[in-house]
């Protein structure tokens, strides 16, 4: 059978695949296809954009939203015949397996990342020198001691562009990357507040803290007032700072007692460990290494749902 729900979130599917019997709540349909269809050739009709905008066009009620089983029994689509139907499906849902097996792939990639990282900062694993020997003992130090601190200013102080010679970039600009902030949809030409490349940047109050949004500028940038900037000196490696801080989380650091916030006096005396600039560097490294492979694992994922789509629409319409 295939399950659909058309009370609230409305329109998501899969195809029961249980041996067992088991109950459904009220905001959840099943569809029983009779001999001549093939239950996973409609299954892939249900998820496609044809199908979402049927289902789409048919949802009553504004507080709450819901689709009736009269309205789920008059969808109209066009079949092919039952043998076509077969080999569509069978195509799609080896598509759906790849794409499975690449998702569990990249949450076994960021569980095992999670893992390594706690053993490196815990110190439980550790890097060796190129002769084999160990390194020296790890040095703790407040952060103010090897960051300078740097905070935002006022938009209103500069006139934006699309095109000029820096960014400026919002806390919301942090959503459009991962790890290395490059561009901006504001420029300015002025340079009042520029912060140089490399600085590890996040913002210093709201919930963006609680989600933890850590950035590294490749490029030298302006930050808006809500956002700041730590400046590595000779002591830390920029990417060793920013991996550290991803894995404390700024909800650590912050003052999270009404609005969360960052100011210089959380920074200034917040405990980090530091090893040698060399072991530094081969953590980093290390730990960039395994986010180029789920960033790679990502883009093969987004690229066959993009794909998939297209095959959808091409073999719906």
């Amino acid at each position: 059978d295939i399950l659909l729900t058309k009370d609230g979130t409305i329109g998501q599917s899969c195809i029961n695949e249980l041996e067992i019997e088991f109950s459904l709540l009220s905001s959840v349909a099943f569809i029983r296809t009779l001999s001549n269809y093939s239950n996973y050739f409609i299954y892939q009709l249900i998820v496609s954009d044809i199908g979402q905008k049927e289902i789409e066009s048919q949802i009553a009620g504004q507080a709450l939203r819901r689709i009736t089983l009269h309205k789920i029994n008059n969808f109209e689509f066009h079949f092919p015949t039952l043998l076509e139907q077969s080999k569509i499906a069978t195509f799609l849902t080896a598509v759906d397996e790849k794409l499975q097996a690449l998702k569990k792939k990249k949450s076994l990639l960021e569980v095992y990342k999670k893992g390594v990282m706690q053993k490196l900062f815990s110190q439980e694993l550790r890097f060796k020198r190129e002769d084999g020997k160990k390194f020296g003992d790890w040095e703790e130090k407040q952060l103010g001691e090897v960051v300078k601190i740097f905070s935002g200013n006022s938009p209103s102080l500069y006139q934006q562009k699309q095109s000029a010679l820096n960014p400026f970039i919002k806390v919301e600009e942090l959503n459009n990357c991962y790890k290395y902030q490059l561009i901006s949809r504001n420029y300015t030409n002025s340079t009042k507040g520029l912060i140089n490349k490399n600085c590890v940047i996040f913002p210093k109050r709201g919930a963006a803290i609680l989600n933890n949004k850590v950035r590294i500028n490749i490029v030298p940038l302006i930050m808006d007032s809500n956002l700041m900037a730590l400046q590595c000196s000779e002591k830390i490696y920029f990417e060793f700072l920013y991996y550290f801080i991803d894995y404390e989380k700024l909800y650590k650091i912050a003052d999270t007692s009404s609005i969360p916030q960052i100011n210089n006096k959380h920074i200034e005396p917040y405990k980090i460990n530091l090893p040698i600039k060399e072991e530094q560097t081969l953590i980093a490294n290390f730990l960039s290494t395994l986010d180029e492979k789920i960033n790679h694992t990502q883009t093969e994922i987004t690229k066959t749902e993009v794909w998939k789509k297209g095959l959808l629409q091409k073999m719906f319409v």
